[in-house]
């Protein structure tokens, strides 16, 4: 008959840890982590009401899960560049400061196929623009999607 051996909270992990035996043999050990309380309350069965109380306590307890990291391209093509600025009622404001740039920031806006999140010029139209890194980083990642 298989029965419940032992549960532990681990509240360092804020998991708990099952064990069921057949006898002396183990027949299930399983790690619960925090969001997989439903799960536990399934497994336990019949015995859920008398672990009822470590279930509530790693939901009281319960760490926020992290946001997936932002992913920022460090690249986009002028096309993009120029259509978000368009979007954004930018293009006409970004055209006239780089005329004041000089013959090399001209060129580059004129003929690059792409631009590179640290470019100067970048750098320069960041400071025209009174953006901070997070407001580049926004372009970058809206512009690509384009």
């Amino acid at each position: 008959m298989i029965t419940l051996k032992e549960i532990k909270r681990y509240p360092d992990t804020n998991s708990v840890e099952a064990t069921w035996v057949d006898g002396e043999v183990v027949v299930k050990c399983h790690s619960y982590d925090q969001v997989q309380m439903d799960m536990l309350a399934a497994d336990l069965g019949t015995d859920l009401a008398e672990y009822q109380w470590i279930i509530d306590e790693v939901q009281a307890n319960m760490l926020p899960v992290p946001a997936p990291p932002v992913f920022v391209p460090q690249s986009i093509t002028m096309r993009q560049a120029r259509l978000q600025l368009l979007a954004d009622g930018l293009l006409d404001d970004v055209d006239a400061a780089v005329n004041t740039l000089g013959t090399a920031a001209k060129i580059e806006w004129e003929y690059a196929s792409e631009i590179q999140r640290s470019n100067p010029l970048v750098l320069a139209m960041q400071m025209v623009l009174s953006w901070d890194s997070a407001m580049v980083d926004q372009f970058f990642t809206e512009a690509s999607l384009l």
